[in-house]
């Protein structure tokens, strides 16, 4: 615009359109397709730089999502088409699961409309005075998500060997173990939020820069237009909605905010600190802590928004495949029930109240404390050796970062009196099939040494190595809701052993003439990962502890090591990757004592290799030749075997990654 303004805009438009695979699932239907799409996304952002003096700079940036679109479905079949006795929604058939661990799986993906709106505005003041640099500034930002979706209006239905102690023998008899079948996702959600910063990059002497930071933020919980938000509070009565079961509260309601059902914390302040200090020409020391929190995800509302009397859920277990809703005893709720609904405070309710998921008192925001220190030296001109130590500890996180809430309503064990048939009569809460909380409890802690060796370009090679020794543990498994400590242990993202390798050679051009035409030129890639495998927890084939939860198998050896089967072929690693003869179905009112991911899935190797060449053709026109490799040594990467004890992939592997995958391709560019 002028000397001292600098204006930039993008705008971006996708259309993604995927529709679902019919015919092949026509003829089998294992093969359903689950995968159909039909999604818009916009995107506009504008940034405004304006420099008031040479110390004083102003940055302002404003950007605008929009995504409209969602889900398709095109099922073989219906349940009622199957001779099941449930309704189907109007629309394209779906299924959304029947399956029998270990057998089979049938899951069409279901008609879904998921609306976005988020905008943020942020601005940021740089000033610079003396051996300083400060900078301070802050967000605004919307989220809005409105969904019209159909998840679960078909049933989902599951056979577990509750029955005959074999999945594939429940399903020929027409015992499910679990069905669940709801009115559908409904909800328009969302909420303004902000923050502010304030840095100061301060170069403290020649050797030293010190970075001090504070952030703020502050949290208001998201809201449902529409007030449909449910609580749980033992022993409370609803005045909303009097019919309701005890217990279960509705925004609005005496200690369930309208809106939200929970209230944010205000005062969430991060500090953080970092230096950077010059040992020498060639060394430098840096390190660093710091506090951040983080926002929860626009979509948290899924979790709520089927309930009754709104979009009830039913959740049932031990019924039949035939008649679900007969062989418990409930009158079919569907379809009339289907869709969102406004009742007025008559509301009436039918027991048990499907699976409710309701938010803590007080919403604490995911927080992270992180450090590190690293030494950085350069041993010669382009190459650089780092080693660091780096760690975190996660506390106060919550089902979207953990995928896992905590049942508060178990079904209690009556000794001489419990078994899986009156599950529900023995619930903390029988009203209810299950109350889950949305955690915000979990604690994780994370660390790792990392060494790397970094060599930059020079007479067209480069590569990067580097290794990381690292730990992770967390509560993240939420077998016992009474006990945490229960749930502590490795978690199941832990990788003690990662290595990478990467490298990049421009092959210098040696062959003169017409030759040197295809010969010289040639540009080699290559990306090498090797890792330890994934945690393994082996779990119960049968519900020992009678909560109506999953429970780990009773582990019958003195150590886990007794367990692994090491230095085995292909062929007796496939057939038996663990010994399976020491996990046995946990005891009568225990969770099992396997310990939590004690032991490692199959390692992972794999090399990437990629050749590329460009071509002149004329001045104008340039030809590009690659060819690319994925796995070129095709390396048997195989998948994690089976660790429920009676399911009859036990202890096998039935699944591997990619094989060798060869790819070409050109490009003209004019």
């Amino acid at each position: 615009i002028s000397g001292k303004n600098q204006l930039s805009g993008r705008y971006f438009y996708t259309r993604f359109n995927e529709p679902p695979d019919a015919t092949t699932a026509k003829s089998n239907a294992l093969a359903t397709d689950g995968n159909g799409d039909l999604v818009t996304v916009q995107t506009v952002s504008v940034s405004h730089t304006y420099s008031a003096s040479p110390s004083l700079v102003f940055s302002t940036w404003f950007g605008y999502e929009r995504s409209s679109g969602g889900s398709l479905a095109n099922a073989p079949f219906t349940f009622p088409q199957a001779g099941v006795q449930v309704a189907a929604p109007p629309g394209p058939p779906t299924i959304e699961q029947i399956s029998a661990s270990g057998y089979f799986s049938i899951a069409s993906a279901h008609v879904g409309q998921f609306n976005r709106r988020d905008f943020r505005f942020r601005e940021v003041v740089t000033k610079e005075r003396g051996a300083h640099e400060f900078r301070f500034g802050g967000d605004i930002f919307q989220i809005r998500s409105i969904v019209n979706n159909d998840y679960e209006q078909t049933p989902a239905i599951s056979f577990a060997a509750q029955y005959s102690g074999n999945n594939l023998a429940d399903y020929m008899l027409g015992i499910a173990s679990s069905f669940t079948q709801s009115a559908g996702q409904f909800y328009n959600y969302g909420g303004l939020e902000g923050d502010l910063f304030l840095q100061d990059n301060w170069r403290a002497t020649k050797n030293l820069t010190i970075n001090l930071g504070i952030r703020w933020d502050p949290f208001r919980p998201y809201t449902n237009a529409a007030n449909h938000i449910p609580c749980f509070i033992p022993g409370e009565q609803s005045q909303r909605y009097p019919n309701a079961p005890t217990g279960m509260l509705f925004g609005g309601d005496k200690g369930c905010p309208s809106g939200s059902g929970t209230t944010g914390t205000t005062w969430n302040f991060a500090p953080r600190i970092g230096f950077a200090y010059r040992l020498g020409d060639k060394t430098v020391l840096r390190g660093g802590a710091g506090l951040y929190y983080g926002m929860p995800n626009g979509d948290i509302n899924n979790y709520f928004s089927s309930v009754a009397p709104f979009a009830p859920t039913y959740a049932l277990i031990d019924v039949s495949f035939a008649n679900p809703y007969g062989s418990a005893g409930i009158a079919n709720p569907f379809p009339a029930q289907y869709g969102i609904a406004n009742p007025g405070p008559s509301a009436t309710f039918t027991l048990p109240v499907g699976s409710v998921v309701t938010l803590p008192t007080t919403f604490f925001l995911p927080t992270v404390a992180m450090w590190n220190v690293e030494i950085q030296r350069q041993v010669t001109k382009d190459l650089l050796v780092r080693a660091s130590y780096m760690g975190n500890a996660g506390y106060h996180l919550d089902y979207n970062q953990t995928g896992a809430s905590l049942q508060i309503d178990p079904a209690v064990y009556i000794p001489g009196a419990s078994t899986t048939a009156n599950v529900q009569s023995r619930r903390l809460y029988p009203g209810f099939s299950g109350v889950s909380l949305y955690q915000d409890v979990l604690v994780s802690r994370y660390e790792a040494l990392r060494v790397s060796v970094e060599k930059r370009v020079s007479k067209g090679f480069s590569f990067t190595a580097n290794y990381a020794y690292s730990k992770l543990e967390s509560d993240m498994n939420t077998t016992d809701p009474y006990s945490m400590a229960f749930n502590w242990g490795i978690d199941r993202a832990n990788l003690p052993n990662v290595f990478h390798f990467s490298t990049l050679w421009r092959i210098p051009g040696a062959v003169k003439g017409p030759l040197g035409v295809i010969a010289n030129g040639w540009e080699v890639a290559g990306i090498t990962t090797w890792q330890s495998g994934f945690p393994l927890t082996v779990t119960s084939g049968v519900d020992g502890s009678l909560s109506g939860g999953t429970s780990r198998a009773d582990f019958l050896g003195t150590n886990i090591g007794q367990a692994v089967r090491s230095g085995q072929n292909h062929a007796a690693m496939v057939s038996q990757y663990f010994n399976t003869a020491l996990f046995v179905n946990n005891r009568i009112d225990t969770f099992g004592n396997s310990p939590l991911n004690a032991f490692s899935g199959p390692r992972f190797f794999d090399e990437d290799f990629s050749a590329l060449k460009n071509f002149s053709v004329t001045e104008r026109f340039k030809l590009q030749f690659r060819a690319e490799a994925f796995n070129i040594f095709n390396n048997v990467n195989f998948g994690q075997p089976g660790l429920t004890v009676g399911n009859p992939s036990f202890g096998k592997i039935t699944s591997a990654q990619s094989p060798r995958i060869f790819q070409f391709g050109l490009k003209l560019s004019f």
